[in-house]
């Protein structure tokens, strides 16, 4: 699916995370949640690659209702080729690590805000600096800090997405 993905094929993308997520259901352990993980994740980009935002929503956000799946991707996920995050959440200090559970769960808010985005309704916006926000709120990263510089843009504040882009 990754694979898919990076070769801009979101058909096969879905197709392939179809499979990976009926096998990871036919067992039990923490390789099959990250691979559950993993492939709700890509097909929810698959979808809005494909002008779906309103099913990508719906992976995201039973990914965000599935703590423990979430804990035990984001473990797996960043485990030993990848080093401890050292970067800001809401409540910590530069350089403090990060959990991988946080930056995880944070990712997926930010991720649901650009999904509502995609939507297009009167109340897209709204509902994606409400994720944002909830993103923001414990892990402060460069995509959620660069989708609030453009939600400032949209809104006509440029000095506020100036600011935002300083952080």
């Amino acid at each position: 699916a990754y694979l898919a993905l990076a070769s801009e094929d979101p058909t096969t993308a879905i197709a392939s995370s179809k499979e990976v997520l009926l096998d990871a259901s036919k067992s039990d352990g923490d390789g099959d949640e990250t691979s559950r993980f993993l492939a709700s994740t890509y097909s929810a980009e698959a979808l809005c690659m494909l002008g779906f935002p309103s099913q990508a929503l719906q992976h995201l956000s039973a990914l965000i209702d599935g703590t423990p799946q979430i804990a035990a991707a984001a473990t797996a996920i960043c485990t030993a080729p990848c080093a401890p995050s050292t970067e800001q959440t809401a409540s910590s200090s530069p350089g403090v690590a990060v959990s991988p559970t946080v930056v995880v769960k944070s990712a997926l808010y930010t991720n649901l805000a650009v999904a509502s985005l995609l939507l297009q309704t009167d109340n897209s916006i709204q509902q994606a600096q409400q994720f944002l926000q909830q993103a923001s709120s414990i892990h402060t990263s460069p995509h959620s800090l660069l989708l609030q510089a453009y939600l400032e843009l949209r809104a006509g504040n440029a000095d506020a997405a100036l600011e935002t882009l300083k952080r």
